[in-house]
């Protein structure tokens, strides 16, 4: 007899997803597809990934709430910024030295700005963010817990580091996976140093350690020197230092139980950045001819293979490497124009997220982490922009059309027209509780009561 058990699930289920894509679109469909991105690579092939469809699905989802509700904010400065970058990406085109190759990058990041563009009008409340955050951290447990356990179980990859595969060839790059966890990680933390709720500061303590735990196992000196950035920019932002600091106490006694990570910072085979130093060396030679319009999006490869042959390598890295750096990519194939661009647009994307700490700890840390992968084209860098961009709305909520209809929000604006207060206020809804001390010198006339 045929199974009918997913069918009638599926059926089963199918009220409460199509009521939460009506209602909360921002849970769901668009929680789905936070809880693939850390699986992407691994969902597809030639670019027709599961993650592509649940992001067309949400993109309609939030289309439709916002055609529906006749309500649409203005997104952050952060936007124009990237619309600039984007614009100037197409550009390169009309003189790239593989013009397929920036195509398809240029499809590929053209894509990720369009989403990003859809959820950052989308009118957001504080209630779907804080959902969406558990949501993020959740995906983060669940891909560093099924990781962790293949690797307890011996499935490694290159030098004893974790990494996952789909077992048709697809596999996901540790590094990436590393890099993919600092935006759950930087979420947790903050719950977790913050909350009064027990419970709630034991599953955020947990988490912490499942997905510190796999960062180690993967091996990723960048992921770690970024994790590393993450924490002491939350310390240095909050007066939470002293659990900052059991926190490291607990992480680096964590990574003394998995030696990859540090084993690959004295392996002499892994000199030179594992060989980053000479890549960068030939993407420094190619800067000296494309420093001003850019070889074109998504050609460093191809320049880089030009330019080795006048270099010398004294461990030969191969043909057609990536950059493993997103900036000193984008100099070769954008121009310093293009490169500025990029500085700018995450520096002003930061910036939006002012006084959201865990946002901006996990913007830094990915810039760090940046500076060892390329990563602009990979949908966890973007989320990290697209969490960026929902707080500032949910903080600072600007309409294009119709009002706003929450009395926080409300209450918000009013409040705000004290700066200072204001980004307290933004603090206050997602990182911390109000104290007396944020109180500002001339009171608002309204009073928001604690969570």
């Amino acid at each position: 007899m045929p199974d009918f058990t997913i069918p009638l699930l599926a059926a089963c289920l199918a009220p409460f997803a199509i009521f939460l894509a009506l209602r909360r679109p921002l849970l769901f469909p668009l929680g789905l597809y936070v809880m693939l991105v850390p699986f992407d690579p691994l969902l597809g092939q030639n670019g027709a990934t599961l993650t592509r469809g649940v992001a067309l699905i949400s993109a309609a989802a939030l289309l439709f709430h916002i055609i529906a509700q006749r309500r649409l904010l203005m997104p952050p400065r952060s936007w124009t910024v990237w619309a600039a970058f984007i614009l100037w990406a197409a550009l390169t085109a009309l003189f790239s030295i593989d013009a397929p190759a920036t195509l398809l990058s240029f499809g590929q990041i053209f894509q990720l700005f369009l989403f990003y563009t859809i959820v950052a009008v989308y009118p957001v409340q504080r209630g779907e963010l804080r959902g969406l955050a558990a949501i993020i951290v959740g995906s983060g447990v669940v891909v560093a817990g099924y990781g962790a356990s293949l690797y307890l179980q011996g499935t490694r990859f290159d030098a004893d580091r974790l990494t996952l595969n789909n077992g048709a060839g697809a596999y996901l790059d540790p590094n990436h996976l590393g890099a993919a966890l600092l935006l759950p990680i930087a979420l947790a933390v903050g719950t977790l140093i913050e909350t009064r709720n027990v419970l709630l500061r034991i599953a955020a303590g947990l988490s912490v350690t499942v997905m510190g735990a796999a960062l180690f196992m993967t091996g990723s000196r960048g992921a770690l020197i970024a994790l590393t950035v993450l924490l002491l920019y939350i310390a240095w932002q909050t007066r939470y230092r002293m659990r900052i600091l059991a926190l490291f106490s607990l992480l680096g006694g964590l990574s003394l139980m998995v030696p990859t990570i540090w084993a690959r910072f004295t392996d002499p085979t892994q000199g030179a950045g594992s060989g980053r130093l000479y890549i960068w060396n030939a993407a420094f030679k190619g800067m000296h001819e494309y420093w001003l319009t850019g070889s074109g999006l998504g050609t460093f490869p191809a320049v880089y293979n030009r330019e080795l042959l006048s270099i010398y390598q004294q461990v030969f890295q191969g043909w057609s490497r990536p950059a493993h750096n997103v900036f000193l990519s984008s100099a070769v194939e954008l121009g310093l124009l293009g490169a500025a661009l990029l500085v700018y647009a995450w520096w002003r994307t930061w910036a939006d997220a002012r006084g959201n700490v865990v946002i901006e700890a996990a913007l830094v840390s990915l810039a760090v982490a940046s500076c060892f992968l390329d990563t602009l084209l990979f949908k966890y860098l973007w989320l990290a922009f697209t969490m960026a961009a929902l707080a500032k709305n949910a903080a600072e909520p600007h309409m294009l059309r119709g009002k706003v209809r929450n009395s926080d929000l409300a209450q918000h604006r009013t409040a705000g027209r004290n700066a200072a207060y204001q980004r307290q206020l933004a603090r206050r809804w997602f990182m911390r509780r109000p104290h007396l001390s944020d109180a500002p010198q001339h009171p608002a006339p309204t009073v928001i009561a604690p969570e």
